[in-house]
């Protein structure tokens, strides 16, 4: 990579290396420019990790994931890759896109939507994604009473945790039931997973569910997922 590197790290497969390494990742975005789009790339980068390790690395702590985040004028360039098989993008994108919306095992058409240009090199072992610096969207805060509001991210790190929590809600509740999303920021494909999940199993019963709170980057995942044919958002 050509650009000025911002971020470079190996990281084992393991979800409290995960969490340290965004910790960092995001103090480093955060000192760039609204601009830079910092939910675009997180999100980019989250799905690319995570790939990374499940099927990269199979989880194998003796395998790395190795990421590289630089700034070549305009552009922030992602490099994502690690030491796994390998995989045909095209084939999985299909695959994704011929699954219903909202089921996890979205991550490649979340790279895809997020980012302005990527592509694969090394037999898919390498991925390269690309971000045109330009203006990012503001945050929105709703207020609703008798919600599950989450004080942080919904993200493959804390996947189980959330899914447990939700699921001792909605288990003891009843009616419509309320997803207040102020107090998170990222929501990633494992993320996306739990909360259709979650829709599933209260339409078995009659039920449904409404998201309130959301900002305008989660509004804008979930509408390009087209999860507001499943929930209603607001």
């Amino acid at each position: 990579m050509s650009a000025v590197v911002i971020i470079e790290r190996a990281i084992r497969p393991s979800d409290a290396e995960v969490t340290d390494f965004f910790q960092a990742f995001n103090v480093r975005l955060g000192e760039l420019p609204a601009r830079a789009r910092h939910f675009a790339v997180e999100l980019v980068a989250r799905e690319a990790v995570q790939n990374a390790i499940d099927y990269g690395c199979g989880r194998d702590p003796k395998h790395r994931a190795h990421v590289e985040l630089g700034l070549d004028g305009e552009i922030l360039i992602l490099k994502v890759d690690d030491d796994g098989p390998g995989f045909d993008p095209e084939t999985v994108l299909a695959l994704e896109r011929s699954r219903e919306s909202g089921i996890s095992g979205n991550g490649l058409s979340l790279i895809a939507a997020y980012s302005d240009r990527y592509h694969y090199e090394n037999g898919g072992r390498t991925l390269v994604a690309e971000f045109v610096l330009r203006e990012a969207t503001s945050m929105q805060e709703t207020k609703e009473q008798g919600r599950w509001a989450p004080s942080g991210d919904i993200v493959a790190a804390n996947a189980q945790s959330a899914k447990d929590e939700l699921r001792g809600l909605v288990g003891s509740s009843s009616g419509e039931f309320l997803v207040d999303l102020a107090g998170v920021r990222m929501i990633d494909s494992k993320g996306l997973g739990i909360l259709i999940a979650t829709v599933n199993s209260l339409e078995s019963t009659g039920r449904g569910m409404r998201v309130v709170g959301a900002n305008e980057d989660l509004l804008g995942l979930f509408k390009m997922m087209r999860l507001d044919r499943h929930m209603r958002l607001g």
